[in-house]
């Protein structure tokens, strides 16, 4: 218990350098040009020096050939952040349902899972 307790009094008291933000994204796509909405959170916290934690999750929906598939998706990762340059690494994980009430049990759902790198440039 005394673990617990110093745990959460370290990062608790320990200042945060975190940043948050709500995305919403529509994407096309097809030959049609189907949309593709998309709900997401994204949090990105500074570990020490370069190195960042970042994660993302989000829901939405797309159309399949002949109904509406519902999904839900999420990254985590580490970004080691010089200057204008940002590399990083993490893991990310999908599923996909046919309605919404599947997607909050998951009952036996597939998840695909697998890995991501990240090289960006920052502009400004």
């Amino acid at each position: 218990m005394k673990f617990l307790a110093i745990i959460f009094t370290i990062l608790f008291s320990a200042p945060a350098f975190a940043g948050g933000q709500f995305t919403i994204t529509n994407s096309f796509f097809g030959e049609k040009f189907q949309h593709a909405p998309m709900l997401g959170m994204a949090i990105d916290q500074k570990i020490a020096g370069k190195f960042h934690f970042t994660g993302w999750a989000g829901l939405g929906s797309r159309p399949d050939e002949t109904d509406i598939k519902h999904w839900g998706s999420m990254k985590l990762g580490v970004d080691y952040r010089d200057r204008m340059l940002v590399f990083g690494v993490g893991m990310l994980s999908n599923v996909q349902v046919d309605d919404w009430l599947t997607l909050s049990a998951l009952n036996g759902q597939p998840v695909e899972q697998g890995a991501y790198l990240k090289l960006g440039y920052k502009l400004w």
